[in-house]
């Protein structure tokens, strides 16, 4: 959402509510606790209880806009601990022992799939990983693959590609997550704050 500066380490809390004679009150009975001025949140209701059917339909709208072309070379983040472990044809891609960045090159153009104000989605992309001599299905796929071959003592090798893979632009790199945000916010000012 436009407004989502939730921090991922935060602890968030859930407040159970009714709504009841036009206004909203706490589910057990009682006043809603007190909440600091200016606090951010979401409501999360079932869709058949918002009577406004147009408004229904501009938050649930769902559209898929191009996010990078094909071609775009994409840089994938991770942590090497374990150098002296890699076969020589990995060894010869790593930069620094610490922090890497693993070319990745989009076979087609990556397409986000934006929900609302659900949070967006990445649909799936083919990839060339050239450090690999592979092809990823999807980011996710290519972020796993790299993190499998590069950071073998991990257990998991998932990651967060908004956070953990870049672009560049004319001036720099960034978070795909820069990009994501940029056009998250034009979807929905254009669905909620015009209707």
């Amino acid at each position: 959402m436009i407004y989502d500066t939730f921090d991922s380490l935060n602890k968030t809390v859930s407040i159970p509510i009714r709504y009841a004679n036009g206004k909203i009150e706490y589910f057990y009975g009682g006043k809603l606790p007190k909440l600091k001025d200016g606090v951010i949140g979401e409501l999360i209701l079932p869709a058949y209880a918002l009577e406004d059917k147009k408004f229904l339909e501009n938050i649930s709208k769902e559209v898929i806009v191009d996010l990078l072309p094909s071609g775009t070379k994409l840089f994938a983040e991770i942590n090497v601990n374990n150098f002296e472990k890699l076969d020589e044809v990995l060894k010869q891609f790593v930069i620094h022992k610490r922090c890497n960045f693993i070319e990745i090159i989009l076979q087609e153009k990556l397409k986000l799939k934006l929900r609302g104000t659900k949070k967006p989605q990445l649909l799936s992309v083919k990839c060339d990983i050239p450090a690999l001599g592979k092809v990823a299905n999807s980011l996710n796929h290519a972020y796993s693959l790299i993190s499998e071959a590069y950071e073998i003592e991990r257990i998991s090798h998932i990651g967060n590609v908004f956070k953990k893979v870049y672009y560049r632009d004319d001036f720099s790199y960034h978070e795909l997550d820069t990009l994501r945000g940029n056009i998250q916010y034009k979807f929905e000012e254009d669905i909620l704050l015009k209707r």
